[in-house]
């Protein structure tokens, strides 16, 4: 797979269960690289988030043109928060494939997500870095998250 490092190349649509076995696969790749195993419990929480949107939605990364195989996924789970003003989301899950990493993808696709967010109203967007992946840390602060302990966030909208 082939992308401008402007994105203009891919897009990002959610995710349904016709989606299922990319996601899955995606989310295997990403469960091995990182060393999270492979549960179950966790296939069934991939079921449930392209099933109904009530717990959160997986988004997909794609070519443009919808030819060729998903390229990454995003995993967002709902929540509420009084700190930041109502609903806000967590990234639970974010992967890019190896073979399109080092074209800016990465931040084009979380510049995205975000966008998508605010516009449903989300009001910050929190997620976690463990302390051995400086090089993603790197990556969210680029895309203006703010460090708060292990846990990262950003707020949405004006």
């Amino acid at each position: 797979m082939t992308g401008p490092v402007s994105g203009t190349g891919w897009r990002v649509r959610d995710a349904g269960l016709a989606d299922h076995d990319s996601v899955l696969a995606l989310a295997r790749a990403f469960w091995a690289e990182d060393g999270f195993g492979d549960t179950t419990a966790q296939h069934r929480a991939v079921a449930t988030l392209l099933t109904s949107r009530e717990y959160g939605v997986i988004l997909i990364l794609e070519p443009a043109d919808g030819a060729g195989r998903a390229a990454g996924y995003a995993a967002l789970c709902w929540g509420y928060s009084i700190e930041f003003g109502g609903r806000d989301a967590f990234l639970d899950e974010i992967y890019v494939a190896p073979e399109v990493r080092g074209q800016g993808l990465g931040a084009w696709f979380i510049e995205q997500v975000c966008g998508r967010l605010a516009v449903e109203g989300v009001h910050a967007l929190h997620l976690e870095v463990l302390d051995n992946n400086a090089r993603v840390a790197k990556l969210y602060d680029r895309c203006r998250f703010e460090k708060r302990g292990r846990m990262m966030s950003r707020r949405l909208g004006a």
